[in-house]
């Protein structure tokens, strides 16, 4: 804890509110919480909802009420689907809370990761979102960000994230500035709707970004999107295609820019139903062009011609823009880290 936090009145200092929606999560969940009563942020109330869960979650929960961190626990009767279930959760963020931070039930958050979301937050009233380097799989992942400087033009960043060039973002682990108007409608109804999230509060503003791993995704089958990839589902390859979709002609500066990325998605599509109708996944790739045909796309006999002559640039420039990984930190080594942010 940095020097200027011990020594101050917590009731003086923004509250946070660290949302964790919880559906079967009692495996996970127990160390997520704990994670959560570590912070050396002092004003934070930890707000969960159970998403009608059948195992033991609501006992994990029940057992860390009167925690030094408060805990405030809301349930739902039937089993709500993820997006609305979110949509909920934030609604329960108190209406004195500055700032807002998702964790799921099964991830982990450092010691000071909070602490160092507030204290570079509260550097800039224009900040609207701050991110981090987070743990994948027990391996640091980064993304590519401006260098210099912590804190970036939010439209310029959701611009490099729509074309694909930031490489890794851990969305899932956002921390937004709250304000009125995403209390009663805080999630967008998709798939995967943090991103949208993410840079709906960089284009009101700036973006920062900490070049430290703050935070540790559990990697595990059960997740969602660990669930998408075990049916081989096309979900998660159409995020980008959807917010597109929502932000594309709000970010970029003319059209001509919103399909030149617009097309490069479209293109990479065209590549994976190539490439999933030669490695058997007729299925998938037809649910794919299904899913496109219903937002208007349909590829042409040229449309396959040009991106599949395209396919070995496309391959090379992936890997020149791919996450950069490492150092490997696993669980019980990253349960013991958390010195402070050095700047």
């Amino acid at each position: 804890m940095s020097a200027d936090i011990a020594k101050a009145d917590p009731s003086s200092m923004p509250l946070v509110a660290i949302v964790t929606p919880v559906y079967n999560g009692g495996r996970y969940l127990r160390q997520t919480m704990e994670s959560v009563q570590a912070q050396t942020y002092p004003n934070v109330v930890h707000v969960l909802l159970n998403n009608a869960s059948s195992d033991d979650s609501a006992e994990i929960i029940e057992s860390f009420k009167g925690a030094r961190v408060p805990v405030v626990c809301f349930a739902n009767e039937s089993v709500l689907p993820l997006a609305a279930n979110w949509n909920k959760a934030f609604s329960h963020v108190p209406a004195a809370a500055k700032y807002a931070k998702l964790l799921c039930a099964d991830d982990l958050v450092r010691p000071d990761c909070i602490e160092a979301f507030v204290t570079l937050a509260e550097s800039d009233p224009d900040i609207e979102v701050v991110m981090c380097q987070d743990i994948f799989a027990d391996l640091v992942r980064r993304a590519r960000m401006p260098e210099g400087t912590f804190v970036h033009d939010g439209r310029k960043i959701v611009q490099s994230m729509l074309r694909g060039k930031t490489s890794w973002l851990a969305y899932h682990h956002f921390f937004v500035r709250m304000h009125e108007d995403l209390r009663d409608n805080f999630i967008d109804n998709y798939w995967s709707p943090d991103p949208h999230v993410v840079i709906r509060s960089a284009l009101r503003g700036k973006f920062a970004y900490i070049p430290e791993p703050l935070v540790y995704n559990r990697a595990h089958e059960e997740s969602v999107t660990g669930k998408e990839l075990k049916k081989k589902g096309i979900q998660r390859e159409l995020v980008h295609m959807h917010v597109l979709h929502h932000f594309g002609h709000q970010a970029f500066d003319n059209d001509r820019d919103y399909r030149h990325s617009l097309n490069k998605w479209l293109g990479q599509m065209c590549r994976l139903t190539v490439r999933w109708r030669l490695t058997g996944q007729r299925e998938r790739a037809d649910e794919m062009l299904t899913a496109l045909r219903a937002q208007g796309y349909r590829f042409s006999p040229i449309d396959y011609v040009l991106n599949l002559a395209w396919w070995p640039v496309n391959s090379v420039t992936w890997r020149l823009i791919e996450t950069p990984v490492g150092p490997h930190i696993d669980e019980p080594t990253f349960l013991g880290m958390g010195h402070p942010i050095h700047r």
